[in-house]
């Protein structure tokens, strides 16, 4: 995302408008927000050494609450996590993998103190 300035110095009068090009941050989407205000989604985080006209991002579940931004902690084996819904509680229900193409297994988030714990599978009667 970027976002554009305009810079007024003392002179401004004098001299037309200069414009600033700042990047805020990478792309990102939010799937569900809860009645609380925290909304769940991934976010692309560029990895060290990348800049927006380099690299594509990384794919990163998180929960936004207020002015935090809260990863959630990935499952093993699996390079594409989602977070897609989140309750009043603040539990988080994603999936990892691609239900499209390779097949993906449930997730549950759960809040704690420190941010996020789980990004595990429920076990259910069928999962083994």
């Amino acid at each position: 995302m970027l976002s554009v300035f305009l810079w007024a110095g003392a002179a401004a009068a004098a001299q037309p408008a200069t414009y600033a090009v700042d990047y805020v941050s990478t792309v990102a989407t939010g799937y569900a927000m809860n009645e609380e205000g925290a909304i769940a989604g991934v976010r692309y985080r560029l990895p060290p050494g990348c800049t927006p006209s380099t690299c594509l991002g990384v794919p990163e579940p998180v929960v936004w609450a207020g002015d935090a931004v809260l990863p959630l902690p990935r499952l093993a084996g699996y390079s594409t996590v989602t977070a897609v819904s989140i309750n009043t509680s603040g539990w988080v229900a994603g999936y990892a993998g691609d239900p499209w193409s390779t097949g993906a297994r449930a997730l549950v988030w759960k809040p704690t103190e420190a941010g996020y714990a789980g990004g595990s599978a429920p076990r259910t009667p069928t999962t083994p």
